[in-house]
C-alpha cells in the first residue's frame, strides 16, 4: 500500500533532484489521489506513473502525466474556479437591501492556501527546477494538511490499525 511521505518544501537553487525525489513526490501524488480523495467521497481521474530510474527522468510523458495528476486533484477539489460572474439577487442584510449588484469573480483565485497550477513540458525543453519541485511538493501538503482536518479522514481507521484503549477480540482458536 502506497503511504505518505513527508515532502521536501524548501527546495533552494542550489538543490539537485533526483529520482528518489522523484519517486516521492509521485508517491504523493498518488496517495492523495488513491487513499485520501476516496476517503471524502471523490474520484480524480488518476494516471499511474511507475517508479522512474535515472534513465527516465525528465521524459516530457512522465513529467506531464504528473502535473495532469496535480491539476486533476486541483481541479476536483475546486482549488480554484474558473473568470465568472454573479448577479447579487435582492436580499435584505441586517436592514438594507442589496439588489442588481454585478460582482466578479477573479479567475483561478486560490482557495485552499498558495495552490500553483502546473506546466505543460514539451520534448527537448527545459527541466524541472527547484521551483517546479517546490509547487509538487507543496501543493500536495496543502491537500494533505486540509485532508487531515476532515472528519471522513480523521475518523477512518485503515485496516490493520488500532486506537489505544481499544478492545480487541480474537476468534476462538487463536492463539
Amino acid at each position: 500500500m502506497i503511504r505518505w511521505t513527508t515532502p521536501k518544501t524548501n527546495w533552494t537553487r542550489d538543490d539537485s533532484e533526483n529520482v528518489e525525489d522523484f519517486n516521492r513526490q509521485k508517491d504523493n501524488v498518488e496517495y492523495i489521489s488513491t487513499v485520501v480523495m476516496p476517503l471524502l467521497g471523490l474520484s480524480p481521474n488518476f494516471e499511474e506513473i511507475d517508479d522512474v530510474g535515472i534513465e527516465d527522468i525528465p521524459l516530457e510523458t512522465i513529467l506531464n502525466r504528473l502535473e495532469s495528476n496535480i491539476a486533476e486533484i486541483g481541479r476536483i477539489l475546486s482549488l480554484a474556479y474558473p473568470d465568472m460572474s454573479l448577479l447579487l439577487q435582492q436580499s435584505p442584510v441586517s436592514g438594507t437591501v442589496a439588489s442588481n449588484q454585478m460582482m466578479r469573480l477573479p479567475r483561478q483565485t486560490p482557495l485552499l492556501g498558495d495552490w500553483q497550477w502546473g506546466k505543460k513540458w514539451y520534448p527537448e525543453g527545459i527541466a524541472p527546477d527547484y521551483t517546479d519541485a517546490n509547487r509538487w511538493e507543496n501543493n500536495m501538503l496543502l491537500v494533505h494538511q486540509w485532508a487531515n482536518k476532515q472528519p471522513a479522514i480523521y475518523a477512518t481507521k485503515f485496516s490493520g490499525t488500532f486506537v489505544a484503549g481499544q478492545v480487541n477480540f480474537l476468534p476462538k482458536g487463536v492463539v
